[in-house]
């Protein structure tokens, strides 16, 4: 009598497989792993725009070791307005908003981040296109979008010195930059980077700000500061019901105006003799013409309104200013608008209250730009300007 043995199927055996495993034998399928420091997880681009761009308030929510790495970047198609003091984003088109990108690494950091920003904001994907000239260029990413009560937003410009600094996480700074950009638009009555001028100016004062600042710019900056000035003296309504009246007992301490757009008077014997070496040429004017000519921008200033060109109304415009203390004007007689910068000086001397000095030197427009690009030591218009900076803050 024969007896037949079977081999025993063990527990852990798969009812697919095919080949089953000897007797006796552990079938233990093992699991491949890698060595953590071979392979880290993807990073995930996290635009920031508040007060995460601090590198040390982003350090101590991730707890990181070294500081964060940064890069500047902006995404199109968004608006920042206020919400209490704090920056709410919210959807926009052809508008930008700069910031800066940080890479998150762990769901951990990525939880920590969406906790920071709280249930008024929305984690939403973003594309990131990058400023710094590095590589990508561009990415897709993440961001926080504002997703509160819109009744509570205001207009204002977000300043991350001021914000941290009323909560004791200043840097020891006295003193606010406000950076705003320099691009004319014609289309609409007025250049919107005026009313971006203006609400910061506002934001500073709401945040406890006096006017002790000074106010600057550089050809299209310098005509923007002009505009300002103009407010401040004669004010401007705007549409949609903006509060862009300004509360002020003094006036602004001081106000540089380097080689400022003033006119579009483009017959003036500098500008023939040096148009074909400055940056503005022949067809820009003309292009500029078509731009400018007809535009609610140019009634606005046919009609004596100097709230956009500051020689291209009647003097009586400018006279009694009083809403700056000193102002300096500083012009290259080797510029095209040589001619203008002088009549600027002029016209501000017989119509300001204050204290105006006009700076006139041989040199190019650039020319202190250039000297730092190259090395060079300090020009003279970059002397008086610093002295008259430095001046101003000490009285």
């Amino acid at each position: 009598m024969s007896e037949t043995t079977t081999n025993p199927q063990p527990q852990n055996a798969s009812p697919l497989n095919l080949n089953p495993p000897p007797p006796d034998s552990a079938y233990i399928c093992p699991s491949p792993t890698l060595p953590k420091d071979l392979w880290t997880p993807p990073a995930e681009p996290y635009f920031l725009y508040d007060t995460l761009t601090d590198p040390t308030v982003l350090r101590e929510l991730l707890v990181l070791k070294e500081e964060p790495q940064l890069r500047p970047a902006y995404i199109l198609g968004y608006e920042i307005k206020l919400w209490g003091q704090c920056p709410a984003l919210l959807d926009k088109r052809g508008s930008i908003v700069k910031g800066f990108v940080y890479d998150v690494r762990t769901e951990e950091d990525a939880a920590k981040l969406a906790a920071y920003e709280t249930k008024s904001y929305r984690e939403v994907p973003c594309w990131i296109r990058y400023m710094d000239g590095e590589k990508p260029v561009e990415d897709l990413g993440r961001t926080f979008l504002f997703a509160g009560d819109f009744g509570e937003l205001r207009e204002g410009v977000f300043d991350l010195g001021v914000f941290l600094g009323g909560r004791g996480r200043g840097r020891g700074r006295d003193c606010v930059v406000e950076k705003v950009g320099e691009r004319l638009d014609t289309y609409t009555s007025i250049s919107p980077q005026m009313l971006q001028a203006i609400l910061a100016l506002k934001d500073l004062l709401a945040s406890g700000y006096e006017l002790s600042h000074i106010i600057g710019g550089d050809s299209a900056g310098g005509h923007l500061c002009l505009s300002l000035l103009s407010h401040l003296h004669h004010r401007r309504p705007f549409e949609d019901s903006v509060n862009c009246h300004v509360d002020r007992n003094t006036g602004v301490r001081g106000c540089f105006l380097v080689s400022p757009l003033c006119s579009y008077n483009f017959n003036t014997p500098s500008y023939k003799r040096w148009f074909s070496a400055d940056t503005l040429g022949q067809r820009v004017s003309k292009w500029g013409k078509c731009l400018v000519n007809g535009s609610p921008w140019h009634h606005e200033i046919s009609a004596g309104k100097g709230w956009g060109m500051a020689l291209d109304v009647p003097e009586r415009w400018w006279e009694g200013l009083n809403v700056v203390d000193r102002i300096l004007v500083v012009g290259r007689y080797e510029e095209a608008f040589s001619d203008h910068v002088q009549q600027l000086g002029a016209t501000l001397q017989r119509c300001s209250k204050g204290e105006v000095a006009l700076h006139m030197f041989n040199e190019a427009h650039d020319g202190p730009l250039m000297d730092f690009a190259a090395g060079r030591p300090p020009s003279e218009t970059t002397k008086t300007i610093t002295h008259f900076m430095v001046s101003s803050f000490r009285e």
